[in-house]
């Protein structure tokens, strides 16, 4: 039974963000998705792969990382959801070292699932905020 596009959105943020399991979150994903928004970290793939990539960079710099669902509303092919991701910066991100801070912040995604499949990704997240937290600014992000 195909899981319905508020599932497929909520099973790939546990799979992906909650517990890195990459492999598994691949399956979710559209080989060919299109990320209207992405984060530009020089040297990361487009589409799905590139997608992973972020996460796989983020979950390397808060191995503890936790995304909770806020509110979540879908409308035939499309999900939108606001969440926070907590965590502690103990790996380094964005080129700033471990700093044991605990950090917060605050997203909003819209995805568009196909065939069980997310296959187009809007995002907004609080980068400035999550940059301030470890003590570094937003262009550190994408240095």
């Amino acid at each position: 039974m195909q899981m319905d596009p508020q599932q497929v959105v909520r099973r790939f943020y546990t799979l992906a963000w909650n517990e890195g399991s990459f492999d598994d979150a691949r399956s979710l994903l559209d080989p060919d998705l299109v990320d209207h928004d992405p984060l530009p970290v020089p040297g990361v793939r487009s589409g799905a792969a590139g997608l992973v990539d972020v996460i796989g960079l983020i979950r390397t710099g808060l191995p503890d990382l936790s995304r909770t669902i806020e509110v979540q509303v879908g409308r035939d092919d499309m999900v939108a959801t606001r969440f926070v991701d907590e965590g502690t910066h103990l790996g380094e991100l964005f080129g700033i070292a471990p700093t044991g801070r605990r950090i917060r912040v605050v997203g909003i995604n819209i995805e568009r699932i196909v065939d069980g499949r997310i296959v187009e990704i809007w995002h907004v997240e609080d980068i400035a905020g999550l940059m301030a937290q470890i003590g570094g600014t937003v262009s550190d992000s994408v240095a």
